[in-house]
């Protein structure tokens, strides 16, 4: 989308405000599903780096299900844009 991103890991509310600048139309839930997906790895990643957290099988699972997610809601963006 043309938008450099902050150095940070968390950028849900970062993707909301520029997907919006950019006059993208984009369910609130969508984004909010989205913000939710960021911050979850977020807080979950920098532990399990440094080997404070182990990820088990569900969050494998949940991890996974999220990403699906994005990676499908990203897709039909990618669509209207191109339509």
């Amino acid at each position: 989308m043309g938008i450099d991103y902050p150095k940070v890991h968390h950028i849900g509310d970062i993707f909301r405000k520029r997907v919006k600048a950019k006059g993208v139309e984009i369910k609130d839930e969508v984004c909010q599903r989205i913000e939710e997906v960021s911050l979850w790895l977020s807080e979950t990643r920098e532990p399990a780096f440094y080997f404070e957290k182990k990820f088990t099988k569900e969050d494998a699972v949940k991890a996974q299900a999220d990403a699906e997610f994005v990676i499908e809601e990203i897709k039909k963006f990618l669509e209207i844009k191109r339509g």
